[in-house]
């Protein structure tokens, strides 16, 4: 029964997707990152220095690996640990059960499409904002607000030195 056209959708159904998983999905995304700036500042500190911060976050990538190595399927058909109920029921959701249907994809549409280049656009302006200012971040604090990272993230309260040099009075 296994069927390969749902393509990326093996486990959501119309109604779970208007949830708003992707958004959950994009959400977590950000809250690792958030979660991963103040632990690099303690790793950093520690006596291997930054080297422990690629890892630690190494060893944590490579464990979640590992989980959805032996957890994950590629289709509720392939998956080892569902039972037939709930996988019936996800592939009565998805219309899964008949044979695929081949469509062209308009290629031309797409292609011309100027809101598809805006969003392009949009979207490779934030993430290289988002990398650059996550890479260029802790460097800003230490040497030019000189914050330390480990006082930021150990709730100490935090006060930039102001150089003053050149402000005329």
């Amino acid at each position: 029964m296994k069927n390969d056209n749902v393509s990326n959708n093996f486990y959501l159904s119309i109604a779970d997707k208007s949830f708003g998983f992707r958004h959950l999905q994009m959400a977590c995304a950000q809250v690792g990152t958030i979660i991963a700036m103040p632990v690099s500042g303690v790793l950093a500190e520690t006596s291997i220095g930054w080297k422990l911060i690629f890892y630690a976050m190494s060893g944590l990538l490579f464990f979640n690996a590992i989980i959805w190595y032996f957890f994950a399927a590629s289709s509720p058909a392939d998956h080892r640990m569902i039972y037939k109920e709930e996988r019936q029921y996800i592939e009565d959701a998805l219309n899964s059960s008949g044979s695929p249907k081949v469509m062209r994809i308009p290629w031309r549409h797409i292609l011309t499409s100027v809101p598809l280049y805006g969003i392009m656009a949009a979207h490779i302006g934030t993430a290289i904002s988002f990398v650059l200012f996550f890479v260029d971040m802790p460097t800003y604090l230490e040497k030019g607000l000189k914050i330390s990272l480990k006082s930021v993230t150990s709730n100490e309260k935090v006060h930039p030195t102001i150089e003053t040099d050149n402000v005329q009075n």
